[in-house]
């Protein structure tokens, strides 16, 4: 169905991956697993032919059920993206229209010409609101609930090839099985499905072969998949919170998004914050860091409002669009951080910290936002899901840090995140939180 060989480059990042020979036929499942940065979502804009602005270049042969692929911008590759090339990029909110309601935007794209039950689509994905999720815009929903109806418009579609960056990031566990069943199903009805994603067994659940990119060249990989660092549990010998929050209760527009939550926070502990996609747990976060106001109850920190350090789950968003790494770090950072070494700590190669965030890759994105939020030297990190668009190495090498700047620093933490392993390795309880009406 779809052949490579050649090479993919992105020369404003520094990116050029060599590709020998690269195929996909109809029914098979390819997953690109490598380390952030290296040049997935390079090389997936460069075999679909989406370079933007012409900074994702390819040279070399492409070809289409066996007749050559065609140029971009073209309408023959305007006609293939429509009718049989389905592209989810990473993030999934900025894949829609914020003016529009998301039911109306899948309903066009999925299917122009008849009627579609988008609510039976989601359901099949675990997602039992569906109807009330097609009334909502883009900004009323989680990164989840977002990834969610991407997902519903690809299945919807039965494209011949399904192309998608990291579609299990911010979906909570159930949703990413049933995800994989749904995309094991596509491939038994004939597409084919090249997916980017740094979790080895979510690529492994979904049957996938796997390829990697190590020193700029293509070649097929193993699975092996490094453990999660552990922590011994915390020992609170007086139980003398440094945050407490009571009687939490959020609502966006007439509808609540969570009701009476209670979150304590020692030093030196770390707590799980964990719920189905769309419980409110990224609003929680806001609301702990002081970034949005709670409708109910009241929030208590042991120190000034700086103490508490949000990581967002959209790295891109927490940076300043035109600035560098290094400047934003350092108007913010307390004096004596060592950027260089801390950037070095979290596998942040040093020449990234001169680049903006546009320049950055997803993964370089997150460590970036995570290395500003360590410069304040905060006692309290809120992390929403810490470990998102990084391969398993990376996270594993972030975790890593952030255990060690908790044990240097007597940092309490709270988590979010949907693996768990990682819940079960770096907390000492957890929070769980009922789906949001």
């Amino acid at each position: 169905m779809l052949y490579a060989a050649g090479a993919a480059s992105r020369p404003s990042a520094g990116f050029r991956v060599e590709i020998p020979e690269f195929a996909i036929g109809a029914g098979s499942a390819v997953a690109l697993l490598g380390s952030s940065g290296v040049g997935k979502s390079t090389l997936i804009r460069a075999l679909c032919g989406l370079d933007g602005h012409g900074d994702v270049r390819w040279e070399g042969q492409r070809f289409w059920g066996g007749v050559p692929f065609p140029e971009t911008g073209t309408t023959a590759h305007r006609s293939l993206l429509r009718r049989d090339i389905c592209v989810l990029p990473q993030d999934a909110r900025a894949a829609f229209d914020p003016l529009q309601r998301l039911g109306d935007q899948v309903r066009r794209v999925a299917s122009p010409d008849e009627g579609v039950d988008i609510a039976t689509a989601l359901r099949e994905l675990g997602v039992d609101d569906g109807a009330a999720l097609c009334r909502r815009y883009p900004h009323e929903v989680s990164g989840g609930q977002a990834q969610a109806m991407l997902l519903a418009m690809a299945l919807l579609r039965r494209p011949k090839l399904l192309v998608a960056d990291e579609p299990s990031t911010g979906l909570d566990p159930a949703r990413v099985d049933e995800l994989a069943r749904q995309l094991r199903i596509t491939c038994e009805c004939g597409s084919a499905l090249l997916v980017a994603t740094h979790d080895h067994e979510f690529a492994a659940s979904i049957g996938a072969r796997g390829w990697g990119i190590r020193a700029g060249r293509l070649e097929p990989v193993g699975d092996d998949v490094v453990a999660w660092p552990g922590r011994p549990r915390a020992s609170i010998e007086s139980y003398s919170p440094i945050l407490r929050a009571r009687g939490i209760g959020i609502r966006h527009g007439n509808r609540w998004i969570v009701r009476d939550v209670d979150v304590d926070l020692c030093a030196g502990e770390s707590v799980g914050l964990v719920g189905p996609s769309g419980a409110g747990k990224s609003s929680i976060a806001r609301v702990l860091a002081g970034l949005e106001p709670a409708i109910t109850g009241r929030v208590e920190i042991d120190g000034p409002r700086v103490a508490v350090q949000l990581l967002f789950q959209d790295a891109y968003a927490s940076l300043t669009p035109h600035r560098t790494i290094r400047a934003q770090v350092r108007e913010c950072a307390r004096r004596g951080f060592d950027v260089d070494a801390e950037a070095a700590a979290l596998a942040l190669e040093t020449e990234t910290l001169d680049r903006v965030p546009a320049e950055l890759s997803g993964g370089e994105r997150r460590r970036a936002a995570l290395l500003r939020a360590l410069g304040v030297r905060p006692r309290i990190l809120v992390l929403d899901e810490p470990t998102a668009e990084l391969d398993r190495a990376t996270a594993v090498d972030v975790v890593r840090t952030l255990l060690s700047c908790q044990a240097r620093d007597g940092l309490a933490m709270l988590w979010i995140t949907h693996d768990r392993g990682l819940a079960a390795a770096v907390t000492d309880r957890t929070i769980n939180l009922p789906e949001s009406a």
